[in-house]
């Protein structure tokens, strides 16, 4: 396993505390007035409090890929072609709709840990090739 793909479950991890705080912190006026006004219905209609309820609920799913890529790297060694096509497919889009963002971030992570998956394979298939002509 290299070095940086070693990484990418804390890093992904890391990035979601980080959304759930950023998202808290200067979303809590907004926060305070959905509680006030009831929580239910409270977010259509206002773009500041869209922005932080989206912000914030974009960590757990962030936290939850992140805990998913570290137990495959455990157990695995790699992580499944789904999860990097997926997580590339998601920051991909994310990038192009909304250009200055940080789902930018995601996309050299990926495209790491796809050349590390491939490298592991191929290094996989020589090794049984070599096992099995003997």
């Amino acid at each position: 396993m290299r070095g940086s793909v070693r990484y990418i479950g804390e890093l992904l991890i890391g990035l979601g505390v980080l959304h759930i705080a950023v998202g808290l912190t200067p979303g809590r006026r907004q926060f305070g007035a959905m509680v006030r006004e009831g929580v239910v219905d409270t977010i259509d209609g206002h773009p500041d409090r869209e922005r932080a309820f989206w912000f914030t609920m974009f960590g757990p799913g962030l936290i939850a890929q992140g805990q998913l890529a570290r137990w495959s790297l455990r157990r695995t060694g790699t992580l499944p072609d789904c999860w990097e096509w997926n997580l590339l497919a998601t920051c991909t889009t994310g990038a192009l709709l909304i250009p200055r963002s940080g789902f930018w971030f995601g996309i050299p992570q990926v495209l790491l840990s796809r050349a590390a998956t491939h490298a592991r394979q191929v290094r996989c298939i020589r090794t049984a090739r070599h096992t099995n002509s003997g």
